[in-house]
């Protein structure tokens, strides 16, 4: 008798040949549930104001009356950052309790009204108000 030759059923050849490529579905799968889960925390941390998407507060001095600190009418004010309170006026946004970063934003300091001696208003009312939107 001569050699054995054995033959593999073509299911069993299909599954050994499909095999790798058959895991590429449930890869694609995988990191597309990634894709959605990390937009999902991006969209709700947007929705819930710790991401700077929102308009923020208007505020004016009729609001603020004798405490209204700087010069300019009315502005918005804004939590950015974290904890960076920020107050846009006249299509400038100034930076009420810290350096900006990178230079993004003014100092708030120009646009402070006089207080008399040298002196300027604090901006600590504004301060307060925007502290309020990082909640």
């Amino acid at each position: 008798m001569g050699p054995v030759i054995a033959v593999e059923p073509a299911a069993r050849r299909a599954r050994r040949d499909w095999g790798e490529v058959g895991k590429l579905p449930v890869v694609f799968v995988a990191l597309l549930g990634c894709f959605a889960a990390v937009l999902a925390v991006v969209l709700l941390l947007v929705s819930t104001g710790n991401m700077s998407a929102d308009s923020g507060a208007p505020v004016s001095r009729a609001e603020l009356g004798e405490e209204w600190p700087v010069t300019v009418p009315s502005g918005i004010l804004r939590c950015e950052r974290g904890s960076e309170i920020t107050f846009q006026a006249d299509g400038t946004t100034y930076t009420l309790n810290r350096p900006s970063a990178h230079g993004a934003y003014r100092d708030v300091g120009p646009i402070l009204v006089d207080a008399g001696n040298g002196t300027k208003k604090d901006p600590r009312p504004l301060l307060e108000r925007g502290l309020r939107l990082c909640d």
